[in-house]
């Protein structure tokens, strides 16, 4: 029946092609939750007769785990008993009477059932955000690099000053008190370095701890401090974790919350205030790979006009609701402050915000002096308009 399916699917002309592999629905998943991979793809272009299909699973050592013939592409599950850390690659091959096509994808286990040697850290000093960073030397840059990281709250890490991942708002909205997700992220090579390196968590209250809920909301409804927990791995050995090895520094992010969002002063250079506190966070489930997709930017939208109103107000009009965040690159004096307040419609030409209730939904950066690309880490609006001040 699945060959039936495929030539409906194919199109009249060109070779016959393999697209859009999932595994598990997803697109070369690193560190998803599953308990056996199910396999999808598309055939397209001319088929001739009644094409098969097999699924063959290599391990990272090239043996052969798992081997399927008559494949269903519309969803094959692949048994197998799958190793924690293990990435591994799946070939699909396809064949009718004009040849044979091949195709290929990987997905990648995160940690499972196996115990972190992590432990939960938290900033001593309990403020709506931290940093906390530690320092590990390398003899080598390690050919394959793996973070494995979450946060009771929101988090983003850095290695050697760069942002490791595309990902934002890291590691989402759980229930907490039934399960924390965790993150797997590949490490470019060129984020390290032999000698010293440095890895930083920045912390913000997220879901966790921050303002949540209508009639202005409850604070702390999950737990009342920051926490993260993370690994290092690179080529199989455990290069850093989270213990009380890590020290927390001041932030620029001054205050940060999903509602009212974020405050970030570039004047406020990160200094050591002391070391962290290792722990367990109250009231929570068990720690698991991830479930959720991540949040990414997927289309960016310039001003489309720049509105001043009779009132003498200035705002930026996207051209259509949408959420997000806004991005400028920063040429202020030292000391200046810009404040971009989200709104989703205008009210007799000017601009509206009462519909956001309690919400200030605002962004406020204060400038060092520095020409910088600026952005929130640990908010996100609905919006058209931007009211700048």
């Amino acid at each position: 029946m699945h060959q039936n399916r495929n030539r409906r699917a194919a199109s009249a002309g060109g070779k016959m092609k393999i697209e859009n592999i999932r595994v598990n629905g997803v697109n070369e998943p690193i560190g998803f939750q599953m308990q056996q991979p199910v396999i999808s793809w598309n055939i397209s272009g001319k088929i001739s007769g009644n094409p098969g299909t097999g699924i063959t699973v290599t391990a990272e050592n090239g043996s052969t785990v798992s081997v399927s013939e008559n494949a269903d592409p519309l969803g094959t599950l692949i048994p197998m008993q799958l190793s924690p850390r293990t990435c591994y690659r799946v070939k699909i091959t396809a064949e009718d009477e004009t040849g044979t096509v091949t195709a290929e994808t990987f997905f990648e286990t995160g940690k499972r059932e196996e115990n972190w040697e992590g432990e939960w850290i938290s900033p001593k000093n309990n403020r709506s955000s931290a940093l906390v960073r530690k320092t590990f030397h390398l003899k080598e840059v390690p050919a394959k690099t793996r973070l494995y990281i979450t946060g009771l709250g929101l988090y983003e890490c850095r290695i050697n000053g760069t942002k490791i991942d595309e990902e934002y708002l890291t590691p989402g909205y759980h229930s907490y008190d039934f399960h924390i997700m965790a993150d797997t992220f590949r490490v470019p090579s060129e984020l390290l370095h032999e000698g010293v390196n440095e890895l930083e968590v920045m912390l913000g209250e997220g879901w966790f701890k921050g303002r949540l809920g209508f009639e202005g909301g409850y604070t702390n409804l999950y737990g009342s401090r920051l926490w993260t927990k993370l690994e290092l791995w690179g080529d199989g050995e455990l290069l850093v974790k989270s213990d009380r090895g890590f020290t927390e520094y001041t932030s620029p992010v001054t205050f940060s919350n999903i509602y009212d969002g974020e405050v970030y002063d570039a004047g406020i250079r990160p200094e050591a205030v002391g070391e962290v506190m290792a722990g367990l966070p109250e009231g929570c489930g068990p720690l698991e790979d991830r479930l959720n997709l991540p949040v990414a930017v997927i289309e960016k939208f310039p001003v489309r006009e720049i509105l001043h109103t009779k009132k003498g107000s200035v705002v930026l009009d996207f051209g259509q609701n949408l959420t997000g965040f806004a991005v400028f690159e920063s040429h202020l004096p030292k000391g200046a402050c810009v404040t971009l307040t989200a709104g989703e419609i205008l009210q007799n030409g000017e601009f509206y915000h009462d519909n956001y209730r309690t919400a200030k939904s605002e962004y406020r950066y204060i400038s060092d002096g520095r020409v910088r690309m600026v952005r929130p880490h640990f908010t996100f609006y609905g919006f058209r308009y931007m009211l700048l001040e």
